[in-house]
């Protein structure tokens, strides 16, 4: 793998440069993509986190899921805030020595990092190799066909933003048909798709979700996310399995 998993270079694209620490998950809300990383992850695993960022997310699932984790991060900004957490991060893009170096993993995290490579299904044939028998990738990926994306198009606007969706350092968009797709086609068996709703999104601030009281905000657009998951899922969760060659 010689391909870094994030970029931070967006002239043009947005007004400023982007900040490398500007994602900071304080903790696992019910249908955003750690909370739905952890219910697939079992106790006592070995798991790596590749772009691990600023750790926040890697930290609660080895707190909570009492598990053996290695963070990946490229970025020497996010793997020094990553390291405030106290687990082994790489400041290092993937690589075939990594196995060599912590042994075989039960789980692979892709947590909003595929839609950062330029060639994802190069990456995800090379960690096969850091997988154990039996084997899973957890990945989240934006979803391009949300419903803000679609309005925005209908109106002449693909205007890149720092977080999100939008997110400038963004090299590819999936669909939910096309990120299976993907994972098929670099030898993995999808076995379970879940959404996340997004509700921190800034358009959920506005009218007319700003008029909705809070509570019951948020347990519309989750359940909106659940049911119309092609227009309303911010990310699509993805555990797919490593397919066993006879």
């Amino acid at each position: 793998m010689s391909e870094t998993a994030t970029r931070e270079a967006v002239t043009g694209l947005t007004r400023q440069p982007v900040d490398p620490l500007r994602y900071v998950s304080k903790g696992t809300t019910v249908y955003e993509p750690g909370s739905w990383a952890m219910s697939f992850i079992k106790p006592g695993s070995r798991v790596l986190d590749i772009g691990c960022g600023t750790g926040s997310i890697t930290d609660t699932i080895k707190r909570e899921k009492n598990v053996d984790i290695v963070g990946l991060e490229p970025n020497p900004e996010r793997a020094a805030a990553a390291r405030v957490h106290g687990f082994e991060v790489v400041n290092a893009i993937y690589s075939q020595n990594i196995p060599d170096q912590f042994g075989k993993f039960d789980y692979i995290l892709f947590l909003d990092v595929i839609e950062h490579l330029a060639d994802p299904s190069a990456l995800l044939i090379d960690v096969a190799g850091a997988l154990k028998e039996g084997g899973k990738i957890i990945a989240s990926i934006p979803n391009v066909a949300h419903w803000t994306v679609r309005l925005n198009l209908l109106f002449g606007k693909f205007d890149y933003k720092p977080v999100g969706i939008m997110d400038a350092t963004h090299l590819r968009w999936f669909t939910r048909k096309s990120v299976i797709r993907l994972f098929e086609a670099s030898g993995y068996d999808v076995e379970q798709v879940k959404n996340t709703a997004g509700a921190w999104m800034p358009e959920y601030r506005r009218s007319p979700f700003r008029l909705i009281p809070g509570r019951y905000r948020r347990y519309l657009i989750n359940q909106c996310g659940r049911i119309w998951h092609g227009l309303f899922a911010c990310q699509h969760v993805v555990l797919a399995r490593r397919r066993e060659t006879a």
